[in-house]
């Protein structure tokens, strides 16, 4: 009886051991290149770092402790790439493997550093991605996808693979030097759907009305058409409002919203949390604050790495109103339909006002200081009168 027991004891532990062997998922091998290209062909996909694998290279070229390392949350959204449609930040434009091959010899070619480097290996690239605890393995460099950048030609050092939710930014290349062990930075590491964004599109009557910064009443927009208001009172009693285009991101092509203008607002966002979908976002710029509409009920502003967040204004709470004579400038400048749009009218008298114009679409659009414009503007009796500001103002 004895017997019978413990061989019982023995069959059920060796089912028990086959059943969590046979339940642990093993890497991903087939078809790995070709459902990375068709993740990637998607339409815009926003990928924030989440880690970063790092090793040491030794004398002989050999990876040696890969060690994942995990972003801070806190850091969530500092670095993030944009795929769409087969291209990494609206720029850069998939090659095949061919393409990049001969680049990258050529450029290894011409480097005068070349002997203090060497191609990372597939065996390495496959060693990094079990450090970073990836579900795919590649079995040869064309399951890696490559870019160039379209406006300069100019070939992409990384390599890319994307499975699910995890987006992966090999670096092709591994130092080497002869007396002494290297640090490596083999792969990157890209999350999506980690920040958050509007969830639907919304019209621009949705967004009307008045806006009040969610801990300072006194802190106020007004969204009228495409334009938010900020009315701010000086120390000498006059009254200057100044505003920004809001921008329709669903309306704009690729080529036009994918700029370098935008990315780098994407990203000052992204490291707040949030991200500009092109498909639901609706958002703007004014003095280098970056302002997203959530929802109908919600704003947020993004200037110098601080959140704001802006609610509606109660029914019964103080609006901070725009000055019939100020709207009447704005709608005076409107009506020429110029390059550039009045953004900001400064009170000189009870009847006079300096204009500054400026790019109307700074969200996507390279704009400076050196691009503004001066006018003056005078009212008599709902008349507006448009001069050229004197050299000298300026």
């Amino acid at each position: 009886m004895k017997k019978i027991w413990v061989g019982l004891v023995g069959v059920l532990a060796v089912g028990l051991l086959v059943t969590l062997t046979g339940c642990r998922q093993q890497p991903q091998t087939a078809n790995v290149g070709r459902n990375s290209r068709q993740l990637l062909a998607k339409s815009e996909l926003t990928w924030v770092q989440t880690g970063q694998v790092t090793g040491k290279i030794d004398q002989h070229g050999n990876l040696k402790k890969a060690k994942l390392h995990q972003t801070p949350k806190s850091q969530l959204g500092n670095s993030l790439w944009i795929t769409d449609d087969g291209k990494l930040d609206g720029s850069y434009q998939q090659i095949s493997y061919d393409e990049a091959k001969r680049t990258f010899q050529k450029n290894m070619r011409d480097d005068s550093d070349r002997d203090h480097y060497q191609m990372t290996t597939i065996k390495q690239f496959n060693e990094a991605l079990a450090a970073a605890k990836a579900n795919i393995r590649v079995k040869r460099y064309s399951d890696l996808t490559y870019y160039k950048s379209g406006n300069i030609n100019d070939f992409f050092g990384r390599a890319v693979v994307a499975s699910g939710k995890k987006l992966y930014m090999l670096d092709l290349t591994r130092e080497i030097q002869t007396d002494k062990e290297t640090e490596a930075y083999l792969i990157t590491i890209y999350t999506r759907d980690v920040l958050k964004a509007p969830t639907k599109h919304l019209s621009f009557a949705k967004l009307a009305g008045q806006w009040q910064n969610k801990n300072d009443a006194n802190d106020q927009l007004q969204v009228k058409g495409e334009f938010g208001y900020q009315v701010t009172k000086t120390i000498n009693g006059s009254t200057d409002v100044t505003r920004f285009k809001i921008q329709d991101l669903r309306q704009l092509s690729a080529t036009a919203l994918y700029t370098g203008t935008f990315i780098e607002h994407q990203r000052q966002v992204a490291a707040k949390g949030y991200y500009l979908p092109k498909a639901t976002s609706l958002a703007g710029v004014m003095d280098r604050a970056i302002y997203l509409f959530i929802s109908e009920n919600e704003l947020i502003r993004v200037i110098n790495g601080t959140l704001t967040k802006y609610v509606r204004t109660p029914k019964n709470g103080t609006k901070v109103e725009i000055p019939a004579t100020i709207a009447q400038v704005y709608d005076a400048f409107d009506q020429q339909n110029n390059p550039q749009v009045a953004l900001s009218v400064m009170t000189l008298s009870t009847d006079s006002f300096e204009v500054v114009s400026n790019e109307a679409n700074q969200l996507t659009n390279y704009t400076s200081l050196d691009l503004r414009d001066y006018k003056f503007a005078f009212v008599n009796d709902q008349q507006v009168t448009i001069r050229d500001a004197s050299p000298g103002t300026n």
